[in-house]
C-alpha cells in the first residue's frame, strides 16, 4: 500500500509540476503584454487581440465602440478534487464514485480515455486523506501563479472617480451603461503614456469631483479611497453644508499625483465665482472686470497642483469636470503672479469621462488627408441672422478640400448623404445650436428646414461615418444648468464623433470668423486639434499677426491667403477673451 501511495504521489507531483509550468508561462505572457503596452504602446492593439488577458474599453455611446487596453487576471479557482487528478499519463476524463457497504466505505476513481474505462485503484477514505494532505503540502510549497496573480490584483487601487460623471452623462443622454470603464490608475496612466508617445506631448488628466454630504473624505495620499458623488442639481446647493470642498486628482504618465481638496473654499462659493466669471466674459464687455474671478479660479483649481505639473513638464491639461463647472471657459483662467492666461502655458480640453470617449491615440485620418463638409445658414425665421456664415464656409473649404451647403441647401437630406458617403471626416456646421435646461430633447441644432433635437441629430449616423471632428461654431449654453451642461459636454459622445468643437456663448461674427480661420489653418499644420485651438487662441490673445495684401502673417509661420472680407476682420482688436475663450474641445482632444 505504501508503494501505491508513493507512486500516486509521484504522478501527482509530475502533474503539479506541469501545472506550475503552464501557470508560469501564462504569467510571463501576461507580464509581457503589460510591459509591451507601456514600452511599445503602438503595439497594444495587436497584443490586445492576441491575448485572452485583455479586453477593450467600450464607449457608452451605444453606436460607437472604442478600444483601449484593460488587463485581466485568469481565474484562480481552487484545484480540482484529489480524485480528479490521479492519472497515468494524459487521460481526458476522470470520474469518482463513492460506495458505502456494511464494511468500510471505499472510493473508486476511474479514468476515461474514451471509449475505454479503466479502474486504477480502490482507496479507503483514510488513504485519500493522507494523499490529500501530502499534495496540499506540495501545492503550498511553490505557487508562483498565485503570487503573480496576487501581485497584479492587490497592487492596483480601484478607480471610483469615473463612476459619477459617467453615470450622469449616460442617464441624461440616454446611453447604455459603459461595459468596461477603467478600473484603476494604472489603466489611466497607460492610456496617457500612449497619447504622450504618439502625439509627442505630456498630458495630464485632471478630475474635479463635486462633494457630497455623504461622501467620504479623501485620505491623504490614498486616491484609491476616493468616493465619487453623483451630480447634484445646482438649485439644491444652498442646502449643502458650507464646509463641502471640491476634490481633485491629477493623473500623468508617471501615475497619480496625491489627491486632495481645494483649501479655503466651499463648493457654493466656487460656483458663485464661476457664474460671475462666465457672465462677465460672455457680455462682450471690453474691460477687465472678469480678471478678479479669472485669477481666483486659477488659484483654486490650478495652483494646488501647479508645481507638480511643472516638475513633470506637463503641457496638455484634460479636465473631467463636475456639475456646475462644465461650461467653465478654462482658457481664460488667469495667473495673477505671472500675468498669463492658462492657455498660454497649456493646451486644453474637456471630456465627460474617460469611460465615454474614443480612446484610440490617433484620429481616423491625419489632418493633411482630411476632407470637410461645411454647412450653415445665414438667416433664420425664429433666430438672429448670422451674416458671416457664407464667408466662414468659403474659408473652411478653401483650407481643406470638401463641399459646402449654404442656406436652402443646408438640409437633413444633404447632411445625411454626406455622412452616408463616408467621404468626409470633418463636419463643420455654422448655425445656431442651443443647449437648454430640462430633457435632452429641449436642446437642438438648427438646419434650414427647422431644428433637430439631440436624439434626432445623433440618429443621423455620425458614428458610422468615422467623424474625427464636429464643429458647431454658433452654440449657446444655459450657464449654471446641469442639464444644459450635460448636453454641451456630452455632444461628442451623443453624436458618436471622436471630437467636438463648440462655443459656450454666441461669439460675434468677427470673433468666430477669425478663430475658425486660424483653427483650421493650424489644424492642418499642427496635427492635433488641441494644439490647433491653442495656437489659434494664442494668436487672437496676443494679436501677433499682420494682414498685408490679403495675406495673414502669423508669427513663425508662412503667410496664409485670405479673402478681402476676412482680412478686414483681422484688422479689428480681438484680444479680449470674449472672442476666443468660448471655444472648447469636447471628447478626445488629440
Amino acid at each position: 500500500m505504501k508503494n501505491t501511495i508513493k507512486n500516486t504521489i509521484n504522478v501527482i507531483q509530475k502533474r503539479e509540476l506541469r501545472k506550475r509550468q503552464i501557470w508560469i508561462l501564462g504569467g510571463l505572457s501576461l507580464l509581457l503584454v503589460l510591459l509591451t503596452g507601456i514600452i511599445f504602446p503602438n503595439f497594444s492593439a495587436v497584443l490586445a487581440q492576441a491575448s485572452k488577458g485583455t479586453a477593450g474599453f467600450s464607449s457608452g455611446s451605444g453606436n460607437t465602440t472604442t478600444s483601449g487596453t484593460i488587463f485581466s487576471t485568469p481565474s484562480l479557482s481552487g484545484n480540482p478534487p484529489l480524485s480528479n487528478v490521479i492519472t497515468n499519463e494524459t487521460p481526458t476524463t476522470t470520474t469518482t464514485t463513492t460506495t458505502t457497504t456494511n464494511e468500510t466505505p471505499t472510493t473508486t476513481t476511474t479514468i476515461s480515455n474514451e471509449p475505454q474505462l479503466t479502474t486504477v485503484q480502490s482507496l479507503t477514505p483514510q488513504q485519500s486523506q493522507q494523499i490529500t494532505a501530502e499534495v496540499t503540502t506540495l501545492q503550498q510549497a511553490s505557487r508562483p501563479e498565485q503570487i503573480l496573480a496576487n501581485t497584479i490584483t492587490t497592487s492596483i487601487p480601484s478607480l471610483p472617480i469615473e463612476v459619477a460623471p459617467t453615470q450622469a452623462f449616460e442617464t441624461y443622454l440616454g446611453l447604455p451603461p459603459s461595459p468596461s470603464p477603467p478600473q484603476n490608475i494604472q489603466q489611466v496612466t497607460g492610456f496617457i503614456q500612449q497619447v504622450a508617445t504618439f502625439n509627442q506631448i505630456k498630458p495630464s488628466l485632471i478630475y474635479l469631483n463635486q462633494p457630497s454630504p455623504t461622501s467620504a473624505q479623501i485620505a491623504p495620499n490614498h486616491q484609491d479611497t476616493w468616493v465619487a458623488s453623483a451630480s447634484t442639481n445646482l438649485a439644491q446647493l444652498s442646502d449643502q453644508p458650507s464646509d463641502q470642498q471640491l476634490q481633485f486628482l491629477a493623473v500623468t504618465s508617471q501615475g497619480a499625483l496625491p489627491a486632495g481638496q481645494i483649501p479655503g473654499v466651499d463648493y457654493r462659493q466656487l460656483l458663485r465665482t464661476v457664474r460671475q466669471f462666465e457672465q462677465n466674459l460672455s457680455n462682450k464687455r471690453q474691460d477687465s472686470s472678469y480678471l478678479t474671478q479669472a485669477s481666483q479660479l486659477y488659484e483654486w483649481l490650478i495652483t494646488p497642483i501647479e508645481a507638480q505639473l511643472k516638475q513633470q513638464k506637463i503641457d496638455n491639461l484634460i479636465f473631467v469636470l463636475p456639475s456646475g463647472l462644465r461650461t467653465l471657459p478654462l482658457a481664460a483662467l488667469y495667473n495673477a503672479k505671472t500675468q498669463r492666461f492658462l492657455v498660454e502655458d497649456y493646451t486644453l480640453g474637456m471630456i465627460p469621462s474617460l469611460s465615454l470617449i474614443d480612446l484610440t491615440p490617433k484620429p481616423y485620418r491625419q489632418p493633411d488627408q482630411s476632407k470637410v463638409v461645411a454647412m450653415g445658414s445665414s438667416t433664420f425665421t425664429d433666430n438672429t441672422p448670422l451674416p458671416a456664415v457664407p464667408l466662414e464656409l468659403a474659408e473652411v473649404t478653401k483650407i481643406f478640400p470638401g463641399e459646402s451647403f449654404l442656406d436652402q441647401e443646408f438640409t437633413v437630406s444633404n447632411l445625411q448623404k454626406a455622412l452616408d458617403s463616408k467621404e468626409f471626416n470633418v463636419v463643420h456646421l455654422a448655425t445656431h445650436g442651443a443647449f437648454r435646461p430640462g430633457d435632452r430633447r429641449n436642446s437642438y441644432i438648427y438646419l434650414n428646414q427647422g431644428k433637430l433635437n439631440l436624439d434626432q441629430f445623433a440618429d443621423l449616423g455620425f458614428d458610422q461615418s468615422k467623424i474625427d471632428l464636429l464643429v458647431l461654431s454658433a452654440c449657446k449654453t444655459a450657464f449654471g444648468d446641469p442639464d444644459a451642461e450635460l448636453g454641451f459636454a456630452g455632444l461628442a459622445v451623443k453624436a458618436g464623433v471622436r471630437t467636438a468643437l463648440g462655443s459656450l456663448w454666441n461669439v460675434s461674427d468677427e470673433g468666430t470668423l477669425a478663430l475658425m480661420t486660424l483653427f483650421y489653418n493650424q489644424f492642418k499644420a499642427q496635427g492635433t486639434k488641441t494644439e490647433a485651438l491653442h495656437q489659434a487662441q494664442l494668436a487672437m490673445l496676443k494679436g501677433n499677426y499682420q494682414v498685408v495684401n490679403d495675406q495673414l502673417i502669423l508669427e513663425n509661420q508662412a503667410p496664409l491667403s485670405i479673402s478681402p472680407a476676412i482680412a478686414e476682420v483681422f484688422k479689428k482688436d480681438l484680444r479680449h477673451p470674449y472672442y476666443w475663450s468660448a471655444f472648447t474641445l469636447i471628447g478626445n482632444p488629440w
